[in-house]
């Protein structure tokens, strides 16, 4: 646990005042150390996901509120839709 903590302080450094976000949506099962880390990451602003309902219902008793599963990720064809109309010309008006 302690290489994970290190590896998180590691992050913060990093990232600055960006949201790190920690998916657990393979996470069946967590100790008290486990436990402990998931609330401290909380405690300190890091967002907690879980795509399966296993993994939300672990962590929600350790952060104390409900973990959103993660967004559905676009297709090919909608980001490539995205990124040709965010880039296109806007009309006169």
């Amino acid at each position: 646990m302690y290489i994970i903590y290190q590896a998180w302080q590691t992050a913060l450094s990093i990232l600055g005042d960006r949201t790190t976000i920690i998916d657990i949506s393979f996470v069946s099962d967590a100790d008290a150390y486990v436990s402990a880390l998931l609330a401290l990451w909380h405690r300190n602003g890091a967002r907690i996901i879980a795509a399966s309902p296993q993994s939300r219902a672990l962590a929600e008793p350790i952060i104390g509120e409900a973990v959103p599963a993660p967004l559905p990720s676009k297709s090919w064809f909608q980001r490539l839709k995205a990124m040709i109309f965010r880039h296109s010309p806007t009309e006169p008006r």
